[in-house]
């Protein structure tokens, strides 16, 4: 047969069955572009869940002082100084952070009637801000328990930005970083619900000094020792804050431990983040850790797993959907060219 005659018979019978053919290419091509989407839609999701949960985590893990474990008391290690020394000389480790929690009670009220006319004229500038939003600002009473934690300022020296992020010293305002979990808590259900506006690190600078008692509680009134007022700055947002307090400079915890709570609470940590040089380099490290008398704190690290396996299955349960919506399609346009061909 000649092609000439081969492709007019091909275009005979593609017009014959036209309607058919027409209806199982769009079932090819909607499932094609089905199973194209979740794909993506999955991977997507999935990386911006590892980029918020577990950003700049493959090479870093939380060490902390062993604890007891089913019902048991191991034989831990008091983490000091001369620990974190000896976590910077395993073999693979490139940094050690420590972070030193508040031995002591801390409290902030809040009171909008006392904001000052220049605060407020500051507040007008943000960009998306209201009156009806500086009417909120104005309402509001709160008065909350304070927990802190320092951490090491070279772990977020990057988030800091509407300030230095070190040791102001005693009697100035303490910068703070705060949570991402938090302000995106905040930003999606408490600022909308009460008319208040969201908070980002564009917005940040606008932000004016919060009250800060230290060694003070709304609950307990039996802290020991004087109050401290202050005040308190925020400088950034940041994945390794404090997901429901504070976080301050390292030396800033220690400065304060040591005053309100004595010398003992200004020299030990309650954990540390260990940078390894390359992920490779993970496993060993942290084996060697344990060895040394501690723990490794792997909440977030599984918390990721679990989404991402979730993740994953719900990609593979549209994906497989998406492959018999093309299987069909594929059956249909055989089925046709079956009947064409029995026909003939």
């Amino acid at each position: 047969m000649r092609t000439r005659m081969l492709f007019g018979l091909v275009r005979q019978n593609l017009y014959r069955n036209r309607r058919n053919l027409a209806l199982a290419s769009v079932g090819i091509v909607v499932g094609i572009g089905m199973l194209v989407f979740f794909v993506a839609l999955g991977h997507g999701i999935y990386r911006a869940v590892e980029q918020r949960i577990l950003p700049g985590e493959s090479n870093r893990f939380q060490v902390v002082p062993r604890t007891a474990q089913f019902g048991t008391v191991g034989p831990g290690r008091v983490l000091d100084d001369r620990a974190v020394e000896d976590l910077r000389r395993i073999t693979g480790v490139k940094a050690v952070y420590p972070r030193m929690k508040f031995s002591f009670l801390a409290t902030c009220s809040l009171d909008g009637r006392r904001l000052a006319e220049r605060t407020i004229e500051l507040i007008r500038r943000v960009p998306g801000v209201t009156e009806s939003m500086v009417r909120a600002i104005r309402s509001i009473r709160m008065w909350l328990e304070i927990m802190g934690e320092g951490i090491d300022p070279r772990l977020v020296a990057k988030d800091a930005v509407a300030g230095e992020f070190a040791d102001p010293g005693p009697g100035k305002p303490i910068p703070v970083m705060i949570s991402k979990e938090m302000v995106e808590i905040y930003n999606a259900s408490f600022a909308p619900a009460r008319g208040l506006p969201r908070i980002s690190e564009q917005v940040l600078q606008f932000l004016p000094h919060f009250p800060l008692t230290l060694n003070d509680s709304f609950i307990r009134r039996d802290a020991a020792g004087p109050k401290l007022h202050t005040y308190m700055k925020i400088v950034g947002i940041s994945h390794w804050a404090m997901m429901a307090g504070i976080t301050v400079p390292l030396e800033v915890a220690r400065r304060l431990n040591r005053q309100f709570a004595g010398e003992l609470a200004a020299q030990r940590y309650t954990g540390a983040v260990v940078e390894v040089a390359s992920p490779r380099l993970l496993a060993a490290v942290q084996q060697r850790v344990r060895d040394m008398g501690f723990d490794i704190d792997l909440g977030r690290q599984r918390m990721a797993e679990r989404v991402g396996m979730l993740i994953a299955l719900v990609t593979l349960g549209f994906g497989l959907v998406s492959l018999v919506m093309v299987a069909l399609a594929a059956v249909s346009i055989a089925h046709t060219f079956f009947m064409v061909i029995s026909e003939r």
